[in-house]
């Protein structure tokens, strides 16, 4: 095994050699623990060896921000800082260093690596159904729930595949319960 020995995971013991790539199960020769074992080919590789980095900067190139001993093989998108091929993010639309990367990709800014959206359109419809539930309060609820669909109604949809029909449905609901809640309160308040 020219890449790595292994090891008896109970008793720290060196397995023997020339164990086979498919997974086996097999018995610790020092304390018989009982191992599964799955071995990967480059485990019995010997180490590739080491490439010498990029030719010495010569005078007048650009070096990378965060390894001064390296040449710059492009410059971020979003702060211009120059960056090597090691620190370099790229993606479909651009070359980010790694700050700007984790920003845009926290904020939204790059949205093939967007993490997290708010669903709108889930929200209104829980305040609909909680309307619903308890129509005799008020209206302000349903109000509010008009408000927040029209303030959001063009924010993007869900990361989950949905499509805009839910906020509208949504918005349909909450204009009636609205109305409906107004006209009560307006029949209960003139027959007092």
């Amino acid at each position: 095994m020219a890449g790595a020995a292994l090891e008896c995971p109970s008793c720290r013991t060196a397995l023997p050699d020339g164990l086979d790539v498919a997974p086996t199960v097999e018995r610790c020769e020092a304390c018989s623990t009982r191992l599964r074992i799955a071995t990967f080919p480059a485990l019995f590789l010997a180490p590739p060896e080491a490439k010498p980095s990029a030719a010495a900067i010569e005078s007048g190139e650009a070096t990378c921000f965060h390894h001064e001993q390296k040449r710059a093989a492009t410059s971020c998108d979003a702060c211009g800082k120059f960056l090597c091929q090691l620190c370099d993010v790229e993606v479909p639309h651009g070359h980010f260093c790694t700050q700007c990367f984790e920003a845009g990709a926290r904020k939204g800014h790059i949205p093939e690596f967007e993490r997290a959206r708010t669903r709108y359109d889930s929200i209104v419809v829980a305040m609909v159904i909680i309307s619903l539930l308890f129509w005799f309060l008020s209206p302000l609820l349903p109000l509010a729930a008009i408000i927040l669909g029209f303030a959001k109604r063009k924010a993007p949809p869900s990361l989950v595949s949905r499509s805009r029909r839910r906020m509208n449905i949504a918005l349909t609901f909450a204009v009636l319960e609205f109305i409906g809640g107004c006209a009560l309160w307006i029949a209960i308040w003139v027959s007092t």
